[in-house]
């Protein structure tokens, strides 16, 4: 019931602001966006009407300073993949840079990206992510997550102007970038206990990504989503290849220790 409040008010909330969009065609401070890209509010407000329904508390006290720290530490990722994407993008063939901001637009925008990445997370991770996680395994939620993400932001990008071959680009991102998210915030964000870090961490990825494409024209490059998305699920699939070597080590480990004679000091 829950899950459908929050998908019902999000939606509706998102159309609202695509209506906006349509009859006031204009844009905002910097990155050709339009008005309907506030639709950032409609994630936390779902969250919020969902959980009064389901009368559910918040995430619970913890140590935010360690959960800070461990954010701080995928600060650099999403930049840089960006960073990297734009490069090829850039030797593969001729780019086209959105309008160069200012360094004072830059910083506004940034600290408004950071506001807009918590709001947005404390829908799409913090309690659509966790609610579908307790029902189903855990990559077909954060498929549904990125879908739906990716979904409601199709009007946006084509009132901003952008083609369908980009939109198509930028919604395989958004189910890429879900589930990075769900790979660093595992292993289990259904957890309560999990939750406040979890927030951080997928604000801290949505931001600095968000904050890295609009930087992009001041180096005179383009970004180019497909390319992004690529490099993202790459950086995904690092990351299981990782951990099942991981956990082979240390089963490997574990039967040697438990096959082999205790050895005795004389």
């Amino acid at each position: 019931m829950s899950v459908a409040v929050f998908v019902a008010v999000t939606t509706a909330v998102s159309a609202l602001l695509w209506l906006l969009g349509a009859a006031a065609p204009g844009e905002l401070v910097v990155a050709a966006l339009p008005v309907s890209a506030l639709m950032f509010v409609a994630p936390g407000i779902g969250a919020a009407v969902a959980v009064r329904v389901r009368r559910r508390s918040g995430p619970p006290d913890g140590a935010w300073p360690a959960a800070a720290r461990r954010a701080l530490r995928w600060a650099a990722l999403l930049p840089a993949v960006v960073l990297a994407a734009a490069a090829l993008d850039a030797w593969v063939g001729p780019t086209t840079p959105d309008p160069v901001p200012s360094a004072t637009a830059l910083v506004v925008v940034s600290l408004g990206l950071l506001v807009s990445g918590l709001v947005e997370e404390s829908g799409w991770t913090w309690f659509l992510r966790r609610a579908l996680g307790e029902r189903w395994a855990a990559t077909l939620p954060t498929v549904l997550v990125g879908l739906l993400w990716a979904g409601l932001h199709v009007i946006p990008w084509t009132q901003a102007g952008r083609s369908p071959g980009w939109v198509l680009g930028q919604a395989a991102f958004s189910v890429a970038l879900r589930l990075l998210i769900a790979d660093v915030v595992a292993p289990a964000p259904e957890r309560a206990a999990d939750a406040r870090t979890g927030l951080l961490l997928a604000t801290v990825l949505h931001a600095t990504y968000n904050i890295a494409w609009v930087a992009l024209p001041v180096l005179g490059l383009g970004y180019s989503p497909w390319l992004t998305a690529a490099l993202t699920l790459v950086v995904v699939l690092a990351r299981q290849v990782r951990r099942a070597a991981r956990r082979q080590d240390a089963g490997l480990a574990a039967r040697w220790s438990a096959t082999s004679p205790p050895v005795r000091l004389r």
